[in-house]
């Protein structure tokens, strides 16, 4: 897979090319005071699935699908990318149906000649190891070619979960709960397990404009997404699902909702 389209299929804020993790317990425990927890309401029903179209600087690069089922008290959020070269990025997040809270994670990245799989389980600790009293457990296991059964090398490690945290890999659904407000402005922690860190995420709610895609032109909420990784922006459908239309970041990388994705 190229550098730019792996980072496409990669979604949102993890860059898919940094998986290493290091020894030892991270503190993670947080200073940030205006953070809080970000789910206002659930706007789907399960199940349900869209896809988009995934572009590199205009040019399409292969499929996105991002689809929820119920698993009892959870659901899982599952987003799936798929490159025109067979590369493919799928991730599955199981999280609380109310809160969307993480229980777990795995993430498969498959490349041409290797094939690194992330699993992440979310549990409670004693407040002296982590302040939050949260932890995530990640193993990543690393196979080559991406066929082998056996994996070459595994590491694991945990990080100290800060309050009002979610999963990087849950960030296009979770952003569809807030509440959609001209002005309004929430900022929470993401857990990034293939880098084994956490670090801010702002959303602000800029105001409702047209935007058009391949499905067609739709009124949407328009959002910008600030961290201290990227820059990006979303536009989310005014109807009460809050179906997500369309994402741009700042390398020229964007999902545009497909005909009949939905």
């Amino acid at each position: 897979m190229r550098r730019r389209a792996a980072a496409a299929a990669a979604l949102v804020l993890l860059i898919a090319a940094s998986l290493a993790l290091a020894a030892g317990c991270t503190s993670t425990t947080s200073t940030c005071k205006e953070c809080q927890d970000i789910v206002t309401g659930i706007p789907w029903k399960a199940p349900e699935s869209y896809t988009y179209q995934l572009k590199q600087d205009g040019k399409p690069q292969g499929t996105t699908t991002l689809s929820i089922t119920q698993s009892g008290a959870d659901v899982v959020l599952t987003q799936k990318s798929v490159g025109d070269n067979g590369t493919s990025d799928i991730s599955a997040v199981t999280a609380n149906a109310t809160t969307l809270k993480p229980v777990s994670a795995t993430r498969t990245i498959t490349g041409k000649s290797t094939r690194t799989l992330l699993e992440v389980a979310y549990g409670a600790v004693d407040t002296k190891q982590c302040a939050s009293g949260k932890v995530a457990r990640i193993k990543q296991s690393n196979f080559k070619p991406p066929d082998e059964a056996t994996p070459d090398s595994q590491r694991s490690n945990p990080l100290c979960v800060p309050d009002h945290a979610y999963d990087n890999d849950e960030s296009l659904f979770i952003w569809r709960t807030i509440a959609f407000q001209k002005g309004a402005t929430v900022t929470y922690e993401t857990v990034t397990a293939g880098r084994r860190d956490t670090h801010l995420v702002t959303l602000i709610v800029q105001d409702q404009e047209k935007v058009t895609v391949p499905a067609g032109t739709f009124d949407a909420w328009y959002v910008e997404v600030a961290s201290e990784r990227s820059r990006q922006k979303a536009w989310f459908a005014t109807t009460p699902d809050h179906r997500l239309l369309q994402y741009v970041n700042n390398q020229g990388q964007s999902f545009q909702l497909e005909p009949g994705g939905g």
